[in-house]
């Protein structure tokens, strides 16, 4: 969803630099996302 709105947003020539500016983004997010599932995990097991 937020991967296609990024796209969306720029024309694909134009904003390359807005498109990969919104794929560094992501991968932050989901490396976030990967980090509070992983705490919510060690939480469980104690």
């Amino acid at each position: 969803m937020l991967y296609v709105a990024c796209f969306l947003k720029g024309d694909l020539v134009n904003n390359y630099l807005h498109i990969l500016r919104c794929i560094k983004v992501l991968n932050i997010l989901m490396r976030l996302k990967n980090l509070l599932n992983r705490e919510k995990r060690i939480q469980k097991q104690r």
